[in-house]
């Protein structure tokens, strides 16, 4: 049974290893090989944001990754650099700010956890 914050592109969890965004924006399909998902990205349909956000020194930065380096149910990826020397915060301390997850509407919740979690480390 699907949840109200469910819509009905993000059901199925993906499975391979190469993906591309279909025509909605927001829905990976398996494009097959490296070869394959180098012509979908290079056509448009791979790397994209969900959300940009910047917060003191700081920029939420959420993306369709494609590559499922982490595994296929974690094409979305959610970290947080610090603006000024463009060094990514998460590379000192990744248990504390790399969010990965499988789905659009999972990345955007996981972008506002993640704005959340940055405004309490950095105080008003």
């Amino acid at each position: 049974m699907m949840n109200s914050d469910t819509d009905k592109h993000n059901i199925s969890r993906p499975q391979g290893l190469y993906f591309a965004l279909r025509e909605d924006g927001r829905t990976p399909f398996d494009v097959g090989d490296e070869a394959s998902f180098q012509y979908w990205w290079a056509n448009g349909y791979g790397y994209d944001h969900i959300a940009e956000t910047r917060l003191g020194n700081y920029v939420v930065s959420t993306i369709f990754f494609g590559h499922a380096v982490h595994g296929p149910d974690q094409l979305f990826e959610t970290m947080i650099y610090e603006d000024e020397d463009h060094l990514v915060l998460s590379a000192r301390k990744p248990e504390l700010a790399v969010w990965r997850c499988a789905t659009w509407n999972e990345g955007q919740h996981q972008h506002e956890m993640a704005c959340g979690w940055l405004r309490e480390q950095i105080g008003p």
